[in-house]
């Protein structure tokens, strides 16, 4: 197995075993033998769609309420350094920080396939190739041979490996392979 830096596989274990305590109520639904009548179809299509809208906005009020937190601790901060207490105003930045992070992160869909993100390299060398990756997606499938991808070369004369972190129907999975194998996903 190719080293991977901690950081990663920190990351991933972390996203995977979140999304799995987070099932869907309505994961019961998704699983079940699909009916193959019109009217099932267009219900079903109806269901979706609504749990899509849902979603859309449940996201857009919680980056709201993101940054109306940061906005509170960017006041808060300020005080603390009128206040001349550097060390609270350093606590609040942290947090700050993080809030405006999470706030501009993508959340995971519910529905579908998505990279939340790719890391290519070796040893302590990795490159954040996410975009890169993101557009060689193509009717939602992802099929790449890193070798040929003309991805940046973090620490040249090496073999490399390639690390996707991905989400399929709102559940995060992991995918690693070596420089020249092929990798198709979501897998079938």
């Amino acid at each position: 197995m190719p080293a991977l830096p901690i950081r990663c596989i920190a990351i991933a274990v972390v996203l995977v075993a979140c999304s799995s305590l987070a099932k869907p109520w309505y994961s019961a639904v998704q699983d079940a033998a699909a009916p193959i009548s019109d009217q099932a179809f267009e219900a079903k299509a109806e269901f979706e769609e609504g749990l899509r809208a849902a979603a859309a906005k449940y996201d857009a009020r919680v980056k709201k309420l993101r940054q109306e937190y940061a906005k509170d601790l960017e006041r808060a901060r300020k005080d603390a350094v009128a206040a001349s207490d550097l060390e609270e105003a350093q606590r609040i930045l942290v947090v700050e920080t993080r809030v405006r992070a999470e706030s501009d992160a993508p959340s995971l869909p519910p529905h579908g396939f998505s990279v939340i993100a790719a890391r290519w390299g070796a040893g302590s060398q990795w490159a954040d190739v996410t975009t890169q990756i993101r557009d060689r997606i193509t009717d939602s499938v992802l099929k790449v041979v890193p070798q040929y991808a003309n991805l940046p070369d973090p620490k040249f004369g090496t073999n490399k490996s390639l690390v996707v972190v991905y989400s399929v129907n709102g559940g995060v999975q992991v995918a690693l392979i070596g420089h020249d194998e092929l990798l198709v996903l979501p897998s079938r």
